[in-house]
């Protein structure tokens, strides 16, 4: 699993553009990359848009075109006021909608943090799953209690809502913690980015709101999909955000997984490019000129 990989290095030199995804009343963007036969469409992670995955595609890959979603009340992605909460129908249009503007068959999704957890709603609300997923970090494997409490529970959301009224005492319990190395640099700069100005705070309450629609279950979406299948897990041994240790978790319960734990922390598809481009790479199938190395 920790096999040394080669630089992702390719040669085609294509640059990302955008693409309009609307549907309905749904504002949606898109960003592609390439013309190849093969279609990957990539879900992002919190506070990202789909331009995250520049770092992991900088340039065209052969036989390969790449689609990167902006995720509802990111990016170029809207959400309209009235609605309260994203639904598996949300979903089921947006990849309609993929579906129709890019037709190429056997498509592969890949999702990171939160993207994986949408990966995997839209698994579960797929009459027909699709065939081959990667998930790189993902939310979603263990609802904890904490979890549960602030996103389906009304009490949960006053108290994360007077955390927000009130930020100048949270930002002092995170800042004591890193003080105290019970979390690392990375997570106490994404804590602080959470609460420090009033408009990250109204982006986290909007988005606890927005992503507490899909009810996911993972004992019906593995009886879903037995069978149907191929599941790749990527992770970060230095995940403070998301414990590799979930990886296990997954595969107990999908068996038709590959898991690849990565020396890297979260964002291990900036910390670590090459070797989960080569992964993602062996997984659907893609093959490379030699010069491309």
């Amino acid at each position: 699993m920790n096999s040394q990989f080669p630089s992702h290095q390719p040669s085609n030199r294509q640059v990302w553009t955008t693409v309009d995804l609307s549907f309905g009343e749904h504002q949606v963007r898109g960003w592609k990359l390439g013309n190849g036969p093969k279609l990957l469409v990539c879900f992002h992670g919190y506070l990202q848009t789909g331009r995250t995955f520049r770092h992991l595609f900088p340039h065209a890959v052969k036989d390969l075109t790449i689609l990167a979603v902006d995720l509802p009340l990111f990016g170029g992605t809207d959400w309209p006021a009235d609605h309260p909460t994203l639904h598996e129908s949300y979903l089921l249009d947006l990849w309609k909608k993929i579906r129709g503007t890019f037709p190429a068959p056997d498509p592969i999704i890949l999702g990171f943090s939160m993207g994986g957890r949408v990966a995997l709603c839209l698994q579960q609300a797929l009459h027909d799953p699709i065939r081959n997923a990667i998930l790189v970090a993902p939310d979603g494997i263990k609802s904890n209690f904490f979890h549960r409490w602030v996103m389906h529970n009304p009490l949960g959301n006053v108290v994360v809502k007077w955390f927000c009224d009130h930020p100048a005492i949270i930002l002092g319990m995170v800042d004591t913690a890193y003080r105290f190395r019970l979390i690392d640099k990375f997570l106490h700069r994404f804590l602080r980015g959470n609460f420090e100005h009033a408009h990250q705070r109204e982006l986290l309450l909007g988005t606890l709101a927005v992503y507490s629609g899909p009810a996911l279950s993972l004992r019906k979406l593995a009886k879903h999909t037995e069978g149907k299948v191929n599941w790749t897990i990527i992770w970060g041994r230095f995940d403070q955000s998301l414990s590799f240790r979930l990886a296990d978790r997954f595969a107990r319960l999908f068996t038709d997984t590959d898991v690849y734990i990565l020396p890297a922390k979260h964002l291990v598809m900036e910390e670590k490019p090459g070797a989960v481009f080569e992964i993602i790479s062996r997984k659907i199938g893609i093959q490379f000129d030699p010069k491309d190395r």
